[in-house]
């Protein structure tokens, strides 16, 4: 069943309940149940996708259900990377207009 994983001893262990399918690991989600978003989580001895109920600060929606990192002129974004809602404490935003 999709909400199993192979766990690599030819057994099927079940997925993490924040996951909708998995793989690799129990935490390391494929897709994620309705509504939620994906966002991948690093650090020196982990990498996996995760689900969680809506993209933190520094991070948008991608528009496909994934958290992508804010530009790190921004410290909140949104629609994409570099369109910026709020800047750093010690910067200001600026509104640019082409015309």
């Amino acid at each position: 069943p999709a909400e199993y994983y192979d766990n690599g001893s030819d057994q099927c262990d079940l997925c993490d309940s924040n996951c909708a399918t998995c793989s690799g690991s129990s935490t390391n989600c494929d897709t994620c149940p309705v509504n939620d978003k994906m966002i991948l989580v690093t650090s020196s001895s982990y990498l996996a996708n995760i689900c969680i109920s809506g993209c933190p600060n520094g991070y948008y929606d991608n528009g496909s259900d994934q958290c992508d990192l804010c530009d790190g002129n921004c410290a909140t974004c949104s629609g994409s990377s570099t369109y910026c809602d709020t800047c750093p404490a010690s910067d200001k935003l600026i509104s640019v207009t082409s015309g």
